[in-house]
């Protein structure tokens, strides 16, 4: 199977990240990343972190979905676990497209009501 749009996103912030991070030789860390990275907080640097482990924990969350389906691997009909499958692309899709749009955000990208209206108008 090959890698989604959102899985290639993922991996390209992972990357550029890891550039900076790697590089990064002073003391005290923290600092050093948020200066390097331009961010405007302190906690800059964890929404980042966050945003990162967001992105590829809900595309596994897609991955399986797409894999199994709505009866899971399973394929036992029950109800109960079809509604929790369901509810949990629907939950993984929307945390998806908001770590994406709060990426947008922290990196001061131009666009975002571009970007923003584009993803709203992504067909499930």
């Amino acid at each position: 199977m090959s890698d989604s749009p959102i899985s290639e996103i993922g991996k390209i912030i992972r990357d550029v990240t890891y550039y900076f991070v790697f590089r990064i030789k002073d003391k005290p860390f923290l600092e050093t990343i948020i200066k390097n990275l331009r961010f405007q907080k302190i906690d800059d640097w964890n929404t980042l972190c966050s945003l990162m482990d967001v992105i590829g924990d809900t595309e596994l969350a897609k991955q399986n979905f797409r894999k199994f389906g709505l009866s899971g691997p399973t394929k036992i009909f029950e109800l109960g676990e079809q509604y929790l499958r369901l509810y949990g692309i629907l939950n993984a899709i929307y945390m998806q497209s908001n770590a994406i749009i709060q990426f947008v955000e922290l990196t001061k990208l131009k666009d975002k009501k571009i970007i923003k209206t584009k993803f709203d108008e992504l067909k499930l």
